[in-house]
């Protein structure tokens, strides 16, 4: 082997070493993520990161095997970098599971415990004027595509300022029915 050529491989060796520092770092600060249980989106932040570092690991191991003689010191090197695949595939894999779960788990711990109810089911709460207002489904008859109407008074019909709840100037015979939709007269 030349001096050239034994320069060039321990160049191409000192970079696939850096790399793999980095692959290993960046591994550690992952496997600290997830036993913190930090949020979806940091984990999967630094997955990717992971990822990169990992292709320009590969990049590298491929340059210095280029560099290689011998059959025997081939074998070694493709046995270093199926360490470095598995090493990287079981943390990417724990990873993965953990998103999983966790994302499974957001749904399951955005249930309210004292309610019981999870996000989109109707919750009754009151607001600052002292009116209740919904939190529901859409077209559940609940919610704020009801906004701006008001309060159903059901056995009465609405009364107006000056006149008593039996609707003086208007028919008995709308008296103790529930009023169907505002403005609108009842349907019998």
């Amino acid at each position: 082997m030349t001096e050239v050529t034994k320069e060039a491989l321990n160049e191409a060796k000192k970079k696939r070493r850096c790399a793999k520092s980095s692959v290993t770092g960046a591994g550690n600060g992952l496997d600290y993520l997830l036993k913190n249980e930090r949020p979806i989106p940091e984990v999967e932040e630094s997955l990717a990161n992971l990822e990169d570092l990992y292709k320009k690991l590969v990049e590298k191991h491929d340059e210095y095997i280029q560099l290689v003689d011998g059959d025997e010191e081939f074998a070694t090197e493709e046995e270093w970098i199926e360490d470095c695949q598995q090493r990287f595939m079981q943390i990417r894999i724990r990873t993965k599971d953990y998103l999983k779960v966790k994302s499974q788990g957001q749904f399951e711990n955005e249930t309210n415990p004292e309610t019981g109810l999870v996000p989109n089911q109707t919750e009754t709460t009151v607001s600052d004027n002292g009116q209740q207002e919904h939190d529901g489904i859409p077209g559940s008859g609940q919610g704020p595509s009801h906004q701006g109407e008001g309060p159903s008074h059901q056995g009465q019909s609405p009364t107006h300022e000056g006149q008593s709840p039996t609707h003086g100037g208007q028919p008995p015979s709308h008296q103790g029915q529930p009023l169907s939709h505002q403005g609108q007269p009842p349907t019998h």
